[in-house]
């Protein structure tokens, strides 16, 4: 993209910014969030809590109700499909209660019913995740800023009673996603040339 090209584009962002409506936090609605979550987890099977260290990788989205301020608490659902070293697929699927620390930064904490998948057997569980980190609340839109810290426990309650204790960072979506976008813009040049 051409330097002048993109002066005018941060100009007209500027500009938009500038002048767009502001709303009152109070008018506040839904947020919602998607991110990326990768780190390690120590799996077991049988009783023991920690036989194996391996990747654990998930993708994670939830919806807040109730966030009307900075200091407002929120609640709502919340989705996650991960796998550990890529040989099972996890389903959790609970509510997740978020409580600020400060105007950007709080603790979320997500009971939930597991789905797991593995060697041609499914498992029913319970998961249970813990996030710290920056939880922004968007004034202006429907999306929230998320990234941090994830510690959690997973545990099936069959036979073979498997469990999975997670230690990761969740990446927001939208922060992955703008260079990749950046780079497609850049690649197609300004529109009309």
């Amino acid at each position: 993209m051409r330097p002048r090209a993109v002066r005018r584009r941060l100009v007209a962002l500027a500009l938009a910014l500038t002048l767009a409506p502001a709303t009152r936090a109070e008018d506040a609605r839904p947020q919602w969030n998607g991110a990326l979550v990768a780190g390690i987890a120590g799996t077991g099977a049988g009783g023991t809590v920690w036989d194996g260290t391996v990747f654990y990788g998930a993708i994670r989205g939830d919806v807040l109700f109730g966030r009307t301020r900075d200091s407002s608490v929120g609640i709502g659902p919340a989705l996650e499909l991960g796998t550990a070293a890529f040989s099972d697929v996890r389903l959790a699927a609970g509510p997740t209660v978020f409580v600020p620390l400060g105007d950007v930064i709080g603790l979320a904490a997500t009971p939930a019913a597991l789905l797991r998948h593995d060697d041609g057997l499914t498992s029913a569980g319970v998961s249970g995740r813990i996030f710290c980190g920056i939880r922004s609340l968007n004034h202006y839109g429907d999306y929230s800023l998320a990234s941090g810290l994830v510690l959690g426990v997973d545990k099936d309650l069959d036979d073979r009673g498997g469990s999975a204790i997670v230690v990761a960072a969740q990446v927001d979506g939208l922060v992955l996603a703008i260079p990749v976008m950046f780079v497609v813009s850049w690649l197609r040049g300004p529109p009309g040339e």
